[in-house]
């Protein structure tokens, strides 16, 4: 990865400028002023890290469960409910579970 704002520093670390809002800067440098991160790249590194830990496996689930669900309803509209079929359906299946009281 090579730009104008990229500089090789190591094998796997890099110099990269970004820009922040002025509120972001403020959190950062609470974190590290807190004793939480050491550094202000300990603590991007942690948010990229939780970010790429959330968004992967729902863009998993997208490309694999939803578009074949998707698919599937594609090449078969017929076998689609309406909203309130499936209303309807949820309610039979929640009342019919639910034990008598009297």
């Amino acid at each position: 990865m090579k730009g104008p704002d990229v500089e090789i520093r190591h094998e796997n670390q890099v110099e990269l400028h970004v820009e922040l809002d002025v509120s972001m800067v403020d959190a950062v440098a609470s974190l590290v002023d807190s004793g939480r991160y050491a550094t202000q790249s300990e603590v991007v590194v942690h948010a990229l890290s939780l970010l790429l830990s959330t968004t992967q496996p729902v863009e998993q689930w997208l490309r694999g469960e939803v578009a074949a669900a998707y698919d599937q309803m594609q090449a078969s509209p017929g076998q689609l409910l309406t909203s309130q079929q499936v209303r309807t359906q949820v309610a039979q299946l929640h009342w019919g579970s639910v034990a008598d009281p009297r």
